[in-house]
């Protein structure tokens, strides 16, 4: 006796879960600009760097820059040597636009030591992300826009 697999219901072959993620697709492309092409910024991580390549700056460089930042401002003990490691997912997600907050903007901006112009484009491109979600949206449930 053979058991029919779509008894009672068909199940299809392929399942394709759809979780919708907030983005800041502006945030990251003016904050890759930055890294990128101000020269001064690209320094910076640049000496953190043991591989290059791709046209993103090197995320593992870049946290380092950011722990650097948080141990000299002494908000984390210098004694926790993983922080360049654990900050690497936060500037991934930065850099692709996936989630920046208000925290890890101001990281970035203090760590680079950004021009108020550089400062004033990133929050603009920030505030221009957010502006697209609906007030009341939880975080949680917002698709990626492009635009």
């Amino acid at each position: 006796m053979s058991i029919d697999p779509t008894y009672p219901y068909a199940v299809p072959r392929t399942f394709q879960l759809a979780v919708p993620e907030p983005g800041c697709p502006r945030t990251a492309t003016v904050l890759t600009e930055i890294l990128l092409g101000d020269l001064r910024c690209r320094r910076r991580w640049l000496r953190h760097t043991q591989r290059l390549g791709g046209r993103q700056p090197n995320q593992a460089g870049v946290a380092w820059v950011l722990a650097l930042t948080l141990w000299e401002r002494g908000e984390i003990p210098e004694s926790r040597r993983t922080l360049p490691r654990s900050l690497k997912d936060r500037v991934s997600r930065a850099l692709n636009g996936r989630l920046v907050s208000a925290s890890t903007l101001a990281l970035f901006v203090d760590a680079f030591d950004m021009t108020e112009e550089q400062e004033q484009q990133l929050y603009a491109a920030w505030s221009a992300d957010y502006a697209d979600v609906p007030a009341g949206t939880e975080f949680s449930s917002l698709t990626w826009r492009s635009s």
